[in-house]
């Protein structure tokens, strides 16, 4: 290094340029700023880990990311992409302090990385720009309105927290390379978690998770089996477009070694809502080429086929997807969160505050009060996004709930024109294609969209906003770039 910077030193000097001492390295003062987060957040940790000696797990793990942030900024990312879901269901203070303080390492880490080397912060599109700016205002006014004002408060701070990581991951996917690490990360998340439930399946063996009370639904590593389907809903899709598109295109059948475990983790999960949502997202993948409409045609064929030739077949798909159970107790929780949003149409009852309320608007009937401790009180939603946007901001949340949607789309609708004829357009279709499975899902669901500011749960949602978004810049930096360089070659 101190030859190399000699070399500098006598080549500036030749070349008559300014010469740069090493103290003023950009390169060795971002290093020192780097450093400076990794101190500051093993500081954090030991500050964390002497409040609670269980928690030194925290410190060992915050130190670790932060030592790939010091050694490979990209490399912390997606090991932060790929860790924070995958802990979701880990009791919820070692989970949440793990995700604070990894979100803390990353925001430090990418704010001095951004002022020692000098970079442009990227700029959002102006939409979703004020759909979030109006998000969190109106969550405020809704908190202050009521009479739950501080946890309102504290979830809008969370969703404020939630909507800078997703900003700095977005200015992160400046590149190609980058957009292709981040999904591959994602899908490996899928294949870890896929595979605890077939380890689980293999302890359980298959014959026992059909028993004559129902399905014995399975989760692995997750310990609700509705929020590993949530998160396999969007890498399902994510797989199977990278393995059209871009697998076997090229001749790569190795493919099939992820698609298959997570197809089979997620039938294995038995959620209907998931189920839903990958079927309108894979559907809608397979149909955009000639040979997977073939594909989608036989396997429905098939399935109508044998199920009207086997009884035995007919009664199971009957107890796989539950038909006899209907929604369960879903139309309750929607008839008492619409209650809820008529009585307080203006401000709704606060941001996190529906499973206050719920006991009061539950239909009276023998057993309202374990499925209002279970679905309301634990669950904090009316298993439908815009439902509970109602419930707890009014009307106007009901409509930022729809909004949402039309924000994506409209990005989705530039981005895959620009993309076109490009390596990046298909799997901005795909990233459509997903959303349109979840808009679909939200009806049945409220998580994976807007939870709370819940990272975990919807950060994967927004990376394929963020993905959209990038793709479509890139596309159209790529064709600018390249009419620049044909004008400047017919000039010569």
């Amino acid at each position: 290094m101190y030859l190399l910077l000699q070399q500098t030193h006598l080549k500036t000097h030749m070349d008559g340029a300014q010469y740069i001492s090493p103290r003023e390295s950009p390169v060795r003062t971002e290093s020192h700023l780097v450093k400076l987060s990794l101190i500051f957040s093993v500081i954090l940790g030991l500050a964390v880990a002497l409040i609670d000696l269980k928690l030194l797990v925290l410190l060992v793990v915050g130190a670790t990311v932060a030592a790939l942030f010091l050694v490979r900024f990209d490399l912390g990312i997606l090991v932060f992409v790929l860790l924070v879901p995958l802990t979701i269901q880990l009791p919820s203070g070692i989970h949440h302090m793990i995700s604070y303080s990894l979100s803390g390492i990353l925001g430090f880490s990418w704010l001095m990385k951004k002022l020692a080397s000098d970079q442009r912060f990227s700029s959002l599109d102006r939409w979703l720009l004020l759909f979030m700016f109006v998000y969190i205002m109106w969550s405020a006014l809704c908190s202050l309105a009521s009479s739950y004002s501080g946890e309102g408060l504290l979830v809008t701070f969370r969703s404020l927290l939630f909507f800078v990581i997703f900003y700095i991951l977005f200015d992160w996917m400046k590149t190609e390379r980058k957009l292709n690490m981040i999904l591959n990360s994602m899908i490996l998340a899928g294949v870890i978690s896929s595979f605890s439930v077939l380890v689980e399946l293999l302890q359980v063996g298959i014959s026992s998770v059909f028993t004559i009370q129902g399905t014995i639904r399975l989760a692995g590593i997750y310990a609700n089996p509705n929020t590993l389907g949530m998160h396999l809903a969007v890498i399902l899709p994510l797989a199977l477009g990278r393995l059209v598109f871009v697998d076997l295109p090229q001749k790569r059948w190795w493919g099939f070694l992820y698609v298959f475990p997570i197809c089979l983790a997620l039938f294995f999960t038995f959620s209907r809502s998931a189920w839903l949502a990958v079927c309108v997202s894979g559907g809608i993948v397979l149909s955009r080429f000639k040979l997977g409409r073939w594909f989608l045609f036989a396997v429905i064929l098939a399935m109508i086929l044998f199920v009207v030739a086997s009884p035995d077949l007919r009664d199971l798909v009957i107890e796989v997807s539950r038909i006899e159970q209907g929604l369960t107790f879903r139309p309750l929780l929607w008839q008492g969160g619409i209650g809820i949003f008529k009585d307080h149409l203006s401000f709704g009852v606060g941001p996190g505050a529906f499973k206050h309320y719920i006991a009061e608007y539950f239909p009276p009937y023998p057993w309202r009060w374990p499925i209002v401790e279970f679905a309301g009180v634990a669950g904090g939603d009316s298993h439908n996004f815009f439902i509970t946007k109602g419930a707890e901001m009014g009307i106007v949340g009901m409509l930022l709930a729809f909004l949402l949607f039309l924000v994506f789309f409209r990005a989705y609708s530039i981005s895959i024109k620009r993309t076109e004829g490009t390596a990046l357009h298909y799997l901005v279709g795909v990233c459509g294609a997903i959303t349109a499975g979840f808009f679909v899902r939200a009806f049945f669901e409220g998580q994976g969209l807007l939870t709370r500011g819940g990272l975990a749960h919807d950060m994967y949602f927004w990376i394929l906003m963020a993905f959209t978004l990038r793709a479509g810049e890139l596309s159209l930096n790529q064709r600018a770039k390249a009419r620049e360089k044909a004008a400047k070659s017919c000039e010569l």
